[in-house]
C-alpha cells in the first residue's frame, strides 16, 4: 500500500428524539430484472457509480456506513421540501444540524429506487471535492435489495430475491445489528477488549479500531507498531484533527463477528469499523432481511504490508502540504511543509479541477526513491527518499 488520504465517510444520526429514526424506513425499489449488475468505479479503495436523478448523471459514492446523502444542489435542481432538520455526526465525531429531504427517484442502471430519505449536505469539504462526491447510495437504499460486492471485478449485482443470491462455497458469515439508518453493526474483539465495528464501504482504510496505544504497546511486537504523527484522514466534515495514530500488524487472534483472523492490520481510529482494504479480499453478499453478511475469498487474497516514503500530504487551495509522517524512522519531512516539487513534477503547475485525478495517479505512483523538494519557513530543501516496507 503507498501513501494515500484515508477516507472515512461514516455518518451517525444522534437518535435522541429523532424524527429521522424510522425516516429511513420508507421508500420502495422497482428491479425489472432478477439480478442487475453494474459497473462501479474503484477510486483511491472506494467504490462509486453514476446515478441518474432528475435526468441528470451524478457520481455517488456506494457507503453503508452512512444513509443516502444528495448535495445542496441536487436538492435546490430538483426543488425539494426540507422533511425536517436534525443532527449528524460523521466518523471523527463532529457534528452538525443538517436538512432532511426525500428524493422522488434515484436511478441505478435499470433500478429505480423510490421516495428515498436522504441528508442534504452541501460539499465543501476540500478534500472530497476534489473527488467529485456528488452524494452518497447509503445503507437505507441498498437494504431495498440483496447486494453482491466484487471490487476486484469493479461490480456490485443487485438480487431481487434471495433465492439468486449464491451464497455457495462460502467461507464464512457475519451477523449485524443494523442502525436506524440501516448500517450494519458487528460484534467483535482485540485481546480483552470488545468493539462494535461498523461495516463501512465509505472508509479505505482497514480494520479501525479507537486508538489506545498505550493499551497496544505492551501487547504488540514494537516492531510490528507504526507510530504516525500527524493525521490524513477526511470525514464528512473535513481532516481528523488528532496529532497522531498508529499502525499495528496483529498475529494475535484478531475476532470479528465469531471469525477469528490473524496477520491483519490495525488502524487506531476515533473509529471502529471495517475498511474496504480488509473487504478487497473478498467477495460478499449482504441480506439485511436475515442481517448476514456471506463472504467468500477472492483467489488472490495476499499478505498485508504497508509501504511507504514516510509521508502523507493534502491539497488546499492547490497547495500541497505534508500532513502526516512516520515518527522515529529519521523521516526528514515535517509536518506542514509544502511539497514544491517531487522528482520533476512541479505542484505549482496542477489545477484545481485535476486534483481527483491527481489522487489517482500521485507523482511517486510505483517510485521505489524519489526527490522531494519542500518549503519550510521561506527556506527550500530538498531530500531523497527511499520507499521502506514495514
Amino acid at each position: 500500500m503507498k501513501i494515500r488520504i484515508y477516507l472515512l465517510l461514516i455518518v451517525f444520526l444522534n437518535l435522541s428524539c429523532d424524527p429521522s429514526k424510522y425516516f429511513f424506513n420508507d421508500g420502495s425499489v422497482i428491479c425489472p430484472n432478477e439480478s442487475e449488475t453494474i459497473r462501479i468505479k474503484y477510486f483511491k479503495d472506494l467504490p462509486f457509480c453514476n446515478v441518474e436523478i432528475g435526468g441528470k448523471m451524478y457520481n455517488f459514492l456506494i457507503d453503508t456506513g452512512a444513509p443516502t446523502l444528495i448535495s445542496e444542489e441536487i436538492f435546490q435542481a430538483l426543488d425539494l421540501n426540507v422533511h425536517h432538520v436534525w443532527f449528524v455526526t460523521d466518523g471523527d465525531n463532529k457534528t452538525k444540524i443538517e436538512k432532511f429531504t426525500i428524493v422522488p427517484e434515484i436511478k441505478i442502471g435499470n433500478i429505480r429506487f423510490k421516495d428515498i430519505g436522504s441528508v442534504v449536505k452541501l460539499i465543501e469539504t476540500k478534500e472530497l471535492n476534489y473527488f467529485g462526491i456528488d452524494g452518497i447510495i447509503g445503507a437505507n437504499m441498498l437494504a431495498k435489495l440483496f447486494c453482491e460486492f466484487d471490487y476486484q471485478n469493479s461490480q456490485i449485482t443487485f438480487h431481487k430475491n434471495k433465492s439468486t443470491f449464491n451464497t455457495k462455497k462460502i467461507d464464512f458469515v457475519w451477523d449485524f445489528d443494523p442502525k436506524s439508518q440501516k448500517t450494519p453493526m458487528i460484534n467483535g474483539g482485540i485481546f480483552d477488549k470488545k468493539y462494535d465495528f461498523t461495516f463501512d464501504t465509505g472508509s479505505n482504510g482497514f480494520i479501525d479500531i479507537n486508538d489506545e496505544y498505550e493499551n497496544f504497546k505492551l501487547k504488540v511486537n514494537k516492531n510490528k507498531i507504526i507510530h504516525f504523527e500527524g493525521t490524513s484522514t477526511v470525514s464528512l466534515y473535513g481532516k481528523h484533527d488528532s496529532d497522531h495514530y498508529n499502525f499495528f500488524k496483529m498475529k494475535t487472534n484478531i475476532k470479528i463477528g465469531h471469525v477469528l483472523f490473524q496477520n491483519e492490520i490495525i488502524q487506531g481510529s476515533k473509529s471502529c469499523l471495517i475498511g474496504n482494504q480488509f473487504l478487497w479480499d473478498y467477495v460478499f453478499w449482504m441480506d439485511w432481511e436475515s442481517q448476514k453478511i456471506y463472504f467468500k475469498k477472492q483467489p488472490n487474497k495476499k499478505e498485508k504490508f504497508y509501504e511507504t516514503f514516510g509521508f502523507d500530504y493534502l491539497f488546499n487551495d492547490k497547495k500541497a502540504f505534508v500532513v502526516s509522517k512516520i515518527a522515529d524512522k529519521n523521516i526528514p519531512i515535517n509536518l506542514g511543509d509544502e511539497i514544491i516539487q517531487i522528482d520533476n513534477f512541479r505542484f505549482s503547475s496542477i489545477k484545481k479541477e485535476d486534483i481527483g485525478q491527481y489522487y489517482l495517479n500521485r507523482v511517486e505512483g510505483n517510485k521505489s526513491s524519489i526527490d522531494v523538494k519542500v518549503k519550510r519557513k521561506n527556506k527550500l530543501l530538498t531530500f531523497h527518499l527511499k520507499m521502506q516496507l514495514f
